[in-house]
């Protein structure tokens, strides 16, 4: 039997499954706080931690950042070795 509802650990009200975020690491594999709480909550962290919060923004732009860069940098590369390439079979 499947359970649709759950009880939401912060506001303690039965609700729908859906309105619980999903979580392969708990057994039902839904988090315990619904979506509405869990905003509440991380809008609270956020505003408690900007520093914090800041640091980590700056670091996930850079990876990104230097992840696409890579990428580009790899996908030039890659034009450049497939224009040679061309040119080789032109010339034979």
């Amino acid at each position: 039997m499947i359970k649709e509802e759950k009880i939401c650990n912060v506001c303690g009200k039965l609700k729908k499954l859906g309105e619980f975020v999903v979580s392969q690491t708990n057994s039902d594999g839904r988090k315990s706080r619904c979506k509405p709480c869990s905003a509440i909550i991380s809008k609270q962290w956020r505003k408690d931690n900007l520093q914090l919060n800041r640091a980590i923004q700056v670091r996930y732009y850079n990876k990104v950042k230097e992840a696409k860069n890579k990428t580009q940098v790899e996908y030039i590369h890659g034009i450049e070795g497939l224009t040679e390439i061309s040119q080789h079979l032109k010339n034979l």
